[in-house]
């Protein structure tokens, strides 16, 4: 249903609408932020001279009056780091999960330059009397302070959060977003907006494209704000902060017309570039000699320090799996040849990091010249070709295992997409959308596609959802996690 026309109403009346509650919340946050440092600071204090004075080097004789300086220092260093990390913005303000890690790497960044601030103001740096100078931080308060500001800053957080949707102020931090067009990327868009229960942003309708239809109907929740050219008119309300399209919408000229109509109305304007379907993760506006580039450009793994930390982390766990997992190959060799004598390993290639191939090392789990006659094909559950110590070596991830050798030689990583036949990729790059997206990284013994269940012959196109989502959100954690899951998820493992 199209709505009833709006009453006039200046750009400048709208931007007085939401803006002042945000610039009081802010500052009241600010505030209490400030508190709750000065308080962990004043906390740390009395824990290392009052709790734990016979610890480290003694300072008999220290007051709360001797540590002002670096007290002040750690409040306007901490305050400066929070406002870098973003952490007064709505989202985080609204979302405890999203704001947790954020604390964290806060307070370790806070840590470090707190710690290289108070170093430069010791006395013997200075070249200055002792006297005129305050005391040299105690170590131990130095450990100890980011630990309490930590622990003091996510309860504070906690509980701010749970507060502000109390209150119903949560609702005057949304932005109301309205979308021009409605089609399947539009309709992705706005789950991902939606999914969060944290999230700053609210839906409330839709207007149609010009000259044209939804390329889908709109939810029954949202409204219909009827044809374009009451655009003008429905902004004008002063009730939308953010209008949302897809570069498949609108041409060159209709596109500057509404990025035109959006100034007027101070409303901010957003295109989701659905050129760009795969790694959205790693998309990057750079400039290069003065002209913008939007590519994918920072990936996690296109970090060098990142690549060389994977790497050490590749090369100690290649070694250590190799050294461990002799045994177990010594003792299935031995079950494999008696079962059916032959090599009791099996080469075959696969293709790894942007496309280079090379040969795979497993324990053979299946008869000799097994696809002599079927060619490439996958194992499927009960396959006949399959020896009956086969069957117990695929379930525990058993026949993987010597791929320690070819993650020592560096060409696979302990954590990746599972490598797949060349054989079968000529076909996949073809039939599954974004399917070479994946060799952008090395492929890995274990992989969260496979954790998840999808391996063998299971839905390619939810397996490459996986890969891509571990390519985009790659760190060590989620490596660690992965290889945790390997041992205990072994589902369609056959």
């Amino acid at each position: 249903m199209t709505p009833d026309p709006p009453s006039p109403q200046s750009p400048l009346d709208r931007l007085k609408r939401t803006p002042k509650c945000v610039e009081n919340t802010a500052i009241l946050i600010i505030l209490a932020d400030t508190f709750i440092i000065l308080e962990s600071l004043i906390a740390s204090f009395i824990i290392r001279f009052h709790y734990l004075n016979g610890f480290g080097i003694s300072q008999p004789g220290m007051t709360l009056t001797h540590y002002t300086l670096f007290m002040t220092l750690g409040i306007v260093s901490a305050l400066v780091i929070f406002g870098h990390a973003h952490l007064y913005e709505n989202q985080y303000l609204l979302s405890p999960r999203k704001s947790f890690p954020r604390i964290a790497r806060a307070c370790a960044l806070w840590f470090v330059c707190y710690l290289a601030a108070l170093r430069l103001l010791e006395p013997e740096l200075l070249h200055a009397p002792q006297a005129d100078l305050p005391p040299s931080a105690s170590r131990l308060y130095l450990l100890i302070a980011p630990c309490v500001l930590l622990v003091a800053m996510t309860v504070w957080r906690f509980l701010l959060c749970k507060l502000i949707w109390k209150l119903s102020r949560a609702s005057r931090l949304m932005e109301k977003v309205l979308f021009l067009g409605w089609n399947q990327d539009c309709e992705e868009a706005g789950s991902i907006m939606t999914h969060d229960p944290g999230s700053p942003m609210i839906i409330v309708g839709a207007i149609r494209p010009p000259g044209g239809d939804f390329a889908k109907p709109i939810p029954e929740k949202f409204q219909d704000y009827g044809a374009f050219e009451n655009l003008p008119h429905v902004l004008a309300r002063g009730d939308i902060d953010r209008l949302i399209t897809t570069d498949s919408e609108l041409d060159h000229y209709q596109l500057s017309k509404t990025i035109t109509i959006c100034e007027k109305e101070m409303v901010s304007f957003q295109l989701v570039p659905t050129c760009f379907r795969v790694l959205l993760g790693g998309l990057n506006l750079e400039k290069v000699f003065g002209m913008p580039l939007l590519g994918i450009s920072r990936l996690p793994l296109h970090s060098r320090i990142n690549l060389f930390i994977k790497r050490i982390i590749d090369f100690i766990g290649g070694f250590v799996g190799l050294v461990l997992s002799a045994p177990l190959i010594a003792v299935f060799g031995v079950l494999i040849y008696l079962e059916s004598p032959g090599p009791i390993f099996y080469r075959q290639r696969r293709v790894g990091q942007r496309g280079r191939e090379f040969d795979i090392i497993k324990l053979r789990s299946m008869k000799l010249d097994s696809e002599k006659e079927t060619g490439a094909v996958w194992t499927v559950e009960d396959d006949p070709r399959r020896l009956r110590i086969g069957k117990f070596l695929r379930t525990w991830n058993i026949d993987e295992v010597p791929q320690f050798w070819n993650v020592l030689k560096g060409e696979m990583s302990l954590v990746g997409p599972r490598p797949e036949r060349p054989e079968l990729i000529k076909t996949f790059r073809d039939e599954i959308p974004h399917y070479n997206a994946r060799h952008h990284i090395k492929p890995g013994l274990t992989g969260w596609a496979q954790v998840n269940g999808l391996r063998g012959n299971t839905d390619l196109t939810e397996r490459i959802k996986y890969d891509l989502h571990y390519i985009e959100r790659w760190n060590l954690l989620f490596d660690l996690q992965i290889m945790l899951l390997t041992f205990f998820k072994r589902q369609n493992a056959y």
